[in-house]
């Protein structure tokens, strides 16, 4: 209705429906099947002792190296093509600038968690439920002499960082450990959309969150706080679980840092827009 104000939700809504087209679907259902084309030519060559060492076998290495990619390339590479081509100047007719980067960026938010928490949620049912209970894969226990239910548990708790979390049962774990890696896509993705605001060369801007997921990690004096065992801990030997909120803690520090320059020289940022 003509003078009714649109809810915010809706438009959030309308900026998500936008971004699903049928090529990024596509692209999206590859990318959650790749864990299990890597399980099917690969785990022959490998010994697996439960599901659990499944579940990490399954994120492991290409995963990791192409997250903060994946993170930005979600949301991020599609609004600095809008950046690039000067779309915002058209799209800031109907609402304020402030509410329509707000707008896009909780689109880029809700986009990058779900696009990053579902196929770490997809491989720990698979590992969990799925192949086990078909048999698909035959595990190799490593149990030397008889072992009982609790010991097993026990060592299955102290293996990686998260694990802790087992006990509370296997279902908060992997929702758990999907929501963490969803998490810190959104975070990655803020970044990089932050970035986009303040820095005129898009391949830059969004270079600089991988360049510091993974060189980055590498200038850490301490290997615990390694950028992307921090977001992926349950591949890594176990350690208290506020470790890992170092690292994020550093990005989060880093957007907030953003969020401000932002605020205090937004007349700069309008015109850069």
């Amino acid at each position: 209705m003509v003078g009714q104000k649109v809810p915010y939700a809706y438009n959030v809504s309308v900026e998500i429906r936008r971004m699903l087209t049928p090529v990024r679907l596509i692209l999206y259902v590859l990318f959650c099947a790749y864990p299990f084309v890597y399980l099917a030519f690969a785990h022959s060559a490998y010994s697996l002792s439960d599901w659990l060492d499944l579940f990490t076998f399954m994120l492991d290495v290409i995963p990791m190296v192409g997250f903060a990619i994946a993170a930005v390339a979600v949301y991020d590479v599609a609004f600095s093509e809008t950046l690039n081509h000067r779309f915002l100047i058209y799209e800031r007719i109907r609402m304020p600038l402030g509410k329509l980067l707000k707008i896009k960026l909780t689109a880029n938010v809700v986009l990058s968690f779900a696009a990053l928490a579902v196929p770490v949620l997809l491989c720990f049912i698979a590992a969990y439920i799925v192949i086990p209970h078909y048999g698909w894969i035959e595990f190799f226990p490593n149990t030397f002499g008889s072992i009982d239910e609790s010991a097993r548990n026990q060592e299955q708790a102290a293996r990686h960082t998260m694990n802790q979390l087992l006990v509370y049962g296997e279902w908060v774990y992997g929702v758990a450990c999907a929501g963490w890696v969803g998490l810190n896509a959104a975070l990655y993705a803020t970044f990089g959309f932050l970035l986009l605001l303040v820095i005129q060369r898009s391949f830059i801007a969004l270079s600089i969150p991988f360049l510091l997921y993974m060189v980055g990690s590498f200038l850490m004096p301490d290997r615990r706080f390694y950028f992307f065992d921090s977001v992926f801990p349950f591949n890594a030997v176990q350690q208290p679980m506020w470790v890992m909120f170092v690292p994020f803690s550093f990005i989060l520090l880093c957007c907030a840092a953003l969020t401000l320059y932002i605020y205090l020289f937004k007349e700069k940022v309008n015109r850069l827009l």
